[in-house]
């Protein structure tokens, strides 16, 4: 995933579902890339949803996919545009 600067700081407090792998140099927007493994692929896309458009999902494109599609839900329940 890659996640926006300010970010970065509350990863470091993921929990015992979540652990960081790796975090990567910034990018030219500043978005960092961070590797993460998580127990489960629930709690991985609840996590993601949490951070809202500050986080996004590169790989594994299942979890990609389950997060646009909870996005997609969320916008259309509560008329929020994406």
């Amino acid at each position: 995933m890659r996640v926006a600067p300010e970010v970065l700081p509350r990863l470091r407090y993921a929990g015992y579902f979540a652990k960081i792998e790796q975090i990567g140099s910034p990018d030219a927007a500043g978005w960092i890339p961070v590797a993460m493994r998580f127990d489960a692929p629930e709690v991985a896309c609840a996590y993601v949803l949490g951070f809202g458009a500050q986080m996004e999902v590169l790989e594994p494109l299942e979890l990609r996919d389950s997060v646009s599609e909870a996005k997609r839900l969320s916008a259309q329940y509560f008329s929020v545009k994406l």
